[in-house]
């Protein structure tokens, strides 16, 4: 499956069938910030339903015909999907002091995308005759150059991202990168020197 966040399917090759979109901001993201930077208004073209994007990106979501999960299910975007952040924590949360409520570590739509991949795998395999057997075999990341990004990406987003291809690769599943190269793996080795 091709799964794709906000406007990636803007870039992605002629012909290639998405299966899931991911939208997981609210529809009025950015607006107060958008408004205290304009002086009160909001820039022309933008508009607070737009989970901080524009008319075109709502529109693609109400008619790419495949699943769009986000924070609830929207009426007007009739294949939205609530994310199921509940049954997601209780399998991949982490516990925190002092009582063991579960957390759902995701500072991006990425890791929210990793999260469910992980549980959706979990539950495939806790189903099938054979327990060896994967449920997602590989995982290939094109386009999230999060340790080349925004201070937030750097800080915050790559190292949950991290955590979760760890759990991934923990769980026989095959992380590969694009052939053209990618940023996700590229700091020097710790102690030993050299190109990474």
């Amino acid at each position: 499956e091709v799964w794709v966040v906000n406007e990636a399917h803007r870039n992605l090759p002629p012909g290639l069938t998405i299966a899931r979109v991911f939208q997981l901001h609210p529809r009025d993201w950015r607006e107060a910030e958008r408004r205290y930077l304009h002086g009160g208004e909001l820039p022309p073209g933008c508009d607070p339903d737009c989970f901080g994007r524009n008319h075109e990106h709502v529109e693609y979501l109400r008619t790419c015909g495949v699943p769009v999960y986000g924070q609830q299910v929207w009426e007007d975007i009739p294949t939205s999907v609530r994310y199921p952040f509940e049954r997601v924590t209780e399998t991949l949360g982490i516990p925190l002091p002092p009582h063991g409520h579960k957390r759902l570590w995701a500072t991006s739509s990425f890791g929210y995308m990793a999260a469910l991949a992980l549980w959706e795998h979990r539950a495939m395999c806790s189903v099938q005759a054979e327990p060896k057997t994967s449920a997602i075999g590989e995982l290939l990341l094109y386009g999230i150059e999060l340790p080349r990004g925004t201070w937030r990406e750097r800080t915050w987003e790559w190292p949950n991202f991290a955590y979760y291809l760890g759990l991934a690769a923990g769980l026989g599943i095959k992380v590969s990168l694009p052939s053209c190269g990618s940023a996700l793996l590229s700091a020097p080795h710790y102690a030993l020197g050299g190109p990474p």
